[in-house]
């Protein structure tokens, strides 16, 4: 029977600590807008994201400074997605070159201490 309590109350604590954890987890946002350049076979994507700073968006760069080229939506995504982002929600604009992809992406960052 002591066993069985004391196992019970493992679990309980480690829950409380568990979920304590989880709300101190802060999170990042930016919007990424995904811009297509239509070619006459394929269609090229580049990326512009905003972190929030103004009305500043900045273009994905390559090693080389050159703006990043895609070969397909779901292929910005994922480079997103390497980078720890995690797509929340998105929408389409009208932009100066058409239609523009937009979308919300979330990265998790370092808890707070509770010092």
């Amino acid at each position: 029977m002591k066993k069985i309590l004391l196992i019970s109350i493992f679990i309980m604590s480690y829950t409380v600590v568990f979920s304590q954890i989880q709300d101190t987890i802060q999170y990042k946002y930016c919007e990424l807008s995904i811009i297509s350049k239509p070619m006459s076979f394929s269609a090229k994507y580049y990326l512009t994201v905003n972190y929030g700073y103004d009305e500043i968006w900045e273009a994905i760069k390559d090693e080389n400074g050159k703006n990043k080229e895609f070969k397909s939506i779901i292929q910005c995504l994922n480079y997103m997605g390497e980078k720890g982002w995690k797509l929340i929600d998105r929408y389409i604009k009208n932009g100066a070159t058409g239609e523009e992809i937009h979308c919300i992406l979330e990265k998790s960052i370092k808890p707070i201490s509770d010092q």
